[in-house]
């Protein structure tokens, strides 16, 4: 594990060269909508689901509809053949803490699943990785990463691009902090986003794009379930 960890890892190192975007979310109606879904998974007698929907499957939903307006960030590099491809499924990495080391099972087709299925995707895979018990096709086949380092209750970090991969899209814990709200100082719940890009297939421009329709959706969970964003 810790060979493949080590080999994989120089290879992204040496060959991406990154570009990084830091931004701050206002996560209030984050928390607060989080907290109404477990509530309602409770009251329905879901437990399971209830435990399940930490911020991450929100983040990943997230993700996911934003990328599906930058399609260069759900791509590929193949540098051998001269080639970029841009993928028309979906399936994002979760970067998750094992006892043997980091792996990165994959939740395929990540825009075709609700919240809940994947909220729920994300729990088995993670439970898996604590186990040992992952199979190879759950940890195949990922177009985009999600590094949720929060849950570890780091505040900011600086994700690494995987190749082929183009993006890694860091989240932070949630804290709360002193924020300006029409110039006067309030206390809010706030996230950091720390997403790392490959610059020979993005520019600063079009991963800012990116992280931006993230930012904008986490802060307006609402859009997470509408057509309409």
């Amino acid at each position: 594990m810790r060979r493949t960890i080590a080999h994989t890892l120089t290879r992204a190192w040496q060959e991406v060269p990154r570009i990084v975007d830091y931004r701050e979310v206002d996560a209030t109606a984050l928390v607060r909508a989080r907290a109404s879904l477990k509530q309602r998974a409770l009251d329905r007698g879901d437990e399971a689901l209830a435990a399940a929907l930490t911020p991450t499957p929100l983040v990943v939903r997230a993700a996911v509809l934003a990328a599906q307006e930058h399609p260069y960030v759900n791509a590929s590099i193949d540098l051998e053949r001269e080639e970029i491809t841009l993928h028309r499924h979906f399936h994002v990495g979760i970067a998750t803490a094992g006892p043997d080391g980091l792996t990165v099972p994959v939740v395929h087709d990540a825009d075709r699943r609700s919240l809940a299925e994947i909220a729920m995707e994300i729990a088995e895979l993670a439970h898996a990785a604590r186990e040992r018990r992952l199979r190879p096709d759950q940890l195949a086949g990922a177009t985009l990463t999600v590094n949720n380092f929060g849950s570890l209750g780091t505040w900011m970090g600086t994700p690494i691009v995987r190749p082929p991969e183009v993006v890694n899209l860091g989240v932070g814990a949630i804290r709360e902090q002193v924020v300006a709200v029409e110039g006067a100082p309030v206390v809010r719940p706030t996230l950091v986003l720390s997403t790392a890009g490959d610059h020979r297939v993005l520019d600063g421009d079009t991963l800012a794009a990116f992280v931006s329709d993230v930012a904008h959706l986490l802060e307006n969970p609402v859009l997470l379930f509408e057509d309409l964003r």
